[in-house]
């Protein structure tokens, strides 16, 4: 394969420093970092000009804040010195790590436990520190929120690093830290990847991490090892069913990782695991709890998301005393023991179904909540089967994220079965009578649908302490009455996340522009609303200010009726000031942008399935990307001077295309469904040549730099060296080109002299 090999130099100093002082401050303070240039050059040269080894200790500078006399410390410390722990780590990784207060020790040391290939989610990995005793209770602070803190100190010190594709998740930094961790916790944690024979001098491992293993799980330690695990986590082991003999013959277990298995139940034994702190079932085959369970009585974490098999809890839950988080969403209940409300300790909740079955047994209702006020995080389903909701969301003064859901509406595919199995038994005489009857029944339980789910919603009065707010299938046709109203934003003064999904009776949207923290808003599924009007904004000319202060992303999805959409506002009113992503999705019957746009300092627009929509024109302040997919009836994009980067895909009517003057990244996708087209210019663009525009455009952009294109093979084949098209694919210094197939391309690089292809035969 011609493999070269590039040997990567080090750092030079100047580069050392600036990579130190980008570390230390990315906002770059040049006056407070420029008085500590000697120190820090000297601190950069104890690197050796290894750019892990300055990220890292640059994390450690931050802890120190930009004091000279905590900076010459770091340089003078005796660590330096030290013969290296492992002849491949720099000193300064591990001294790093010494630098680290005792609990955070722990907790790095905790993180090298996941297998290198896994993610570790943040969720779990806080819990599992505060199961292993590790986490100290700060001053009025939750033992979780205290874990947090930990989390962000670890990725603050560049020992974690969040997963750009993720922020729920993180890895350790790099192979040479996870190298260091586990040499540092070798005598207490034992790996095993598949079957492999462990052979360990280990007497008394504390922690035991399973990977990939087979479904006939065998004794993977001794039995004597056995007896001293704190910890079992299992990572891509989805063959395995059972584990009753590990969990027999271990009595000290803390923290029970089991999630993705095939685990279909738990051994009744598991009562005897009375130190057991955290269980986690996410995803396993599991179909039934057992009643021993309620023995745990040091259980903090029970974690049942996503399985599908699990129809019920055992009573005895509610025994459960010390239980701060329990995760129901994704499991296939039919109702939740009353007793969840007595479990005082709970901080987290999600996935609680309110009521119960017709003739099953009694499950929560709202009132059970009144005395978790421990509660940071709820998650309601099932709302409309509650009987009153005035006092359960009193006494919460902590709580920050909140879900709220009633039962799913019933599709038209489901309505048509029902509507045929409930007809087979009629007779057709009285068919005609009886369908008359069945759409007043209709109209009369959609109402009265209506009314009760506005009851129970307008009882239920969230903190003002709220963060994040989820509104899921609810049936009233107006929005409850304490999410409107121009009080909005002194109700929910810290509100920073809103999402109204499947509101589909509601046709009109509160004034959200209220909300001064607000900053990810999403509105889908609004069936009934066809206007969004400037109330929405929530400015008037008798209260004038800024509208949406604080929103950077704001996404409007499956809206099959909005038709218009107005951000009109006075001179002395402020529209979007931060608002940076818009998303505008399978919004059909949605004519055009609204003017305001105008004046957003917009980065990232997305407009797919908008199919009345025929232009997008001036949007000045538009600047980092225009990304259009499946909008059948647009025709025209001009005016947006400052975009860098434009994605078409499957526009067909387009025709015009201009006033892009900072246009450097172009890609187009034309699906095979278009070739059939009727339009002259398409017929011309499909057979030989770029239509019109996309000549016109590659002309005229100067600054264009990068040109994808997916099309029909005929066209491709035109923009070969000599084709047709081959002195437009000329002026472009990095061009793409790709079959609809998939199966041939062009690449294109004019300044790297690049071409290559594998279109030239005709077959």
């Amino acid at each position: 394969m011609k493999a070269t090999i590039h040997r990567v130099d080090k750092m030079d100093t100047k580069n050392a420093w600036e990579l130190l002082c980008k570390q230390v401050d990315p906002e770059r303070d040049s006056e407070e970092l420029a008085a500590l240039k000697d120190v820090g050059i000297k601190i950069a040269e104890k690197c050796d000009g290894h750019p892990l080894a300055i990220k890292v200790i640059a994390g450690l500078l931050r802890s120190r804040g930009n004091n000279k006399a905590e900076w010459e410390m770091v340089l003078n410390n005796d660590s330096w010195s030290m013969p290296p722990i492992l002849p491949e780590v720099p000193q300064a990784l591990y001294m790093s790590y010494l630098d680290l207060p005792s609990e955070l020790k722990e907790c790095f040391l905790h993180c090298s436990l996941y297998p290198e290939e896994c993610p570790i989610q943040r969720f779990d990995l806080v819990r599992h520190w505060i199961a292993e005793g590790i986490v100290n209770a700060g001053d009025n602070k939750l033992l979780e929120e205290s874990a947090e803190e930990y989390y962000i100190e670890l990725i603050s010190r560049n020992l974690l690093q969040p997963d750009p594709d993720n922020v729920e998740q993180c890895w350790i930094t790099h192979d040479l830290l996870r190298s260091l961790a586990r040499f540092l916790i070798e005598d207490e944690n034992i790996l095993i990847y598949g079957q492999q024979k462990l052979s360990t001098s280990l007497s008394k491992p504390r922690h035991l991490t399973l990977c990939n293993m087979e479904n006939s799980l065998e004794d993977p330690i001794s039995l004597k090892q056995q007896m001293s695990i704190r910890s079992v986590m299992f990572f891509k082991s989805p063959n395995v069913r059972a584990i009753d003999i590990l969990v027999e013959s271990a009595p000290c277990l803390r923290v029970l990782d089991l999630s993705k298995t095939s685990i279909e139940a738990l051994p009744k034994s598991i009562g005897n695991l009375v130190h057991l702190r955290y269980l986690n079932l996410d995803g396993t085959e599991v179909r039934d709890i057992p009643s021993s369970i309620g023995f745990l009585m040091n259980l903090q974490t029970l974690s049942l998301q996503g399985c599908q098999r699990l129809q019920r809890l055992p009573w005895s839950i509610k025994a459960l005393l010390e239980l701060r988080c329990l995760r129901l969403e994704g499991a296939s209940l039919s109702y939740v023991p009353k007793g969840v409300g007595e479990l005082k300790h709970l901080n987290y909740l999600s996935g609680l179904i309110i009521g119960h079955d017709n003739n099953g047994p009694e499950g929560c209702d709202l009132d059970d909540l009144k005395a978790l006020s421990e509660l940071r995080h709820l998650h309601i389903e099932s709302l409309d089967r509650a009987t009153s909701g005035a006092i359960a969301l009193a006494n919460k003064p902590f709580l920050k994220d909140l879900y709220l859901s009633e039962q799913a509406p019933v599709t038209e595919e489901q309505q048509q079965k029902e509507e045929q199995e409930s007809q087979e038994n009629k007779d057709e005489k009285g068919k005609e009578e009886d369908e008359g009857q069945k759409v007043s029944n209709g109209q009369c339980s959609g109402e009265k649908l209506a009314e009760a789910s506005e009851k129970i919603w307008n009882e239920l009065t969230p903190p003002k302490s709220l963060e994040k707010l989820v509104i899921k299938n609810y049936k009233g046709v107006r929005f409850p009455s304490w999410i409107k109203g121009p009080k909005l934003g002194t109700s929910f003064p810290s509100l920073a996340l809103l999402d109204l999904e499947n509101c589909m009776s509601c046709t009109k949207l509160p004034s959200l522009g209220l909300l001064n923290q607000l900053q990810f808003l999403q509105i889908s599924n609004a069936d009934s609303i066809v206007t969004i009007s400037s109330e929405f904004l929530g400015t008037t000319v008798d209260s004038p200010g800024t509208s949406f202060p604080k929103l950077q992303v704001l996404k409007l999805r499956n809206m099959k009726k909005l038709e218009e959409w107005s951000l009109t506002v006075e001179e002395t009113q402020i529209l979007l000031p931060r608002l940076k992503s818009l998303h505008i999705q399978s919004c059909p019957k949605l004519k055009a942008l609204p003017e305001g746009l105008k004046h957003v300092a917009l980065s990232e627009l997305h407009v797919e399935g908008a199919y009345s929509l025929t232009e997008i024109r001036n949007l000045p302040k538009l600047s980092d990307e225009l990304h259009l997919k499946d909008n059948k009836a647009l025709q025209r994009i001009s005016n947006l001077p400052m975009l860098r980067s434009l994605i078409i895909d499957d526009c067909s009517k387009l025709k015009h295309v201009a006033g892009l003057d900072a246009l450097q990244h172009l890609r187009l996708v034309f699906p095979p469904s278009t070739e059939t087209f009727y339009f002259e210019e398409l017929i011309i663009f499909w057979s030989i040549a770029f239509p019109r525009w996309l000549e016109q455009l590659i002309q005229k952009c100067k600054g264009l730099r990068r040109f994808e294109l997916q099309c029909s093979l005929s066209l491709l084949r035109s923009c070969l060296d000599g084709g047709k098209n081959w002195h437009i694919v000329q002026q472009i210094p990095e061009v793409r080109i790709i079959s609809c197939d998939g199966n041939r391309y062009i690449r294109y690089n004019k300044n790297r002299r690049i071409y290559e292809t594998n279109a030239q035969s005709e077959e």
